[in-house]
């Protein structure tokens, strides 16, 4: 299992963010908009090993200080967004549903008799 990658990013001019290792860096959004200036909650889908800042990151923000994007990282984190992801297949690390019961209609063994 793995956690879903997060970083908190600056944007300071279109087409480019500076990420948290203080490198320049190229980004695109999947609208292909650019992000206004600011601060921004970066986060990658599940299970994607890329470290690009492509159309499959999510970027919520902007804000006006790190602190403030920082706090939208804390507040997925403590609601259970950010738990562990699980490098199997969804068919597979999930359990399916278990099956609707039919109610008012008796059958199989047991069964009361039908009214007459």
């Amino acid at each position: 299992m793995q956690l879903r990658r997060t970083e908190v990013v600056r944007v300071a001019s279109p087409g480019f963010l500076v990420n948290s290792a203080g490198k320049a860096c190229r980004y695109t959004t999947w609208t292909g908009w650019s992000l206004d200036d600011g601060y921004y909650f970066a986060l990658w889908p599940r299970r994607c090993g890329s470290g690009q800042y492509d159309a499959r990151v999510r970027f919520y923000g902007p804000t006006a200080t790190e602190a403030q994007a920082k706090f939208i990282e804390v507040s997925a984190r403590a609601l259970g967004l950010l738990d562990k992801v699980s490098s199997l297949p969804r068919s597979v690390a999930q359990p399916k549903p278990a099956r609707r019961a039919v109610f008012g209609v008796a059958s199989g063994a047991g069964a009361a008799p039908a009214p007459a």
